[in-house]
């Protein structure tokens, strides 16, 4: 399970930075928003909520890996709403 959940991550990731950067439009941006980081079905939002299923040792390795990838998502969201404004 921690494997696959750190393949998810780390999928998560990938895909996202790929599609912010590719995002033509504001409107396209909040649909990657959503498909990443959405409240209920967002990819790497689902990825977080299995967290609570691991181990202490694992929830926390795994845990910073999210955080870091959502804040990842998050700066360059801000940062290609800012450029493209």
């Amino acid at each position: 399970m921690d494997e696959t959940l750190r393949q998810q991550i780390d999928h998560a990731r990938l895909e996202g930075v790929a599609a912010v950067r590719a995002a033509p439009s504001l409107e396209t941006l909040r649909a990657v928003e959503l498909e990443f980081l959405g409240r209920s079905q967002g990819k790497l939002t689902l990825a977080m909520r299995a967290l609570a299923t691991l181990p202490i040792q694992s929830r926390r390795q795994l845990g910073s890996a999210a955080n870091a990838v959502k804040r990842e998502l998050e700066d360059l969201r801000g940062l290609a709403k800012t450029l493209s404004s």
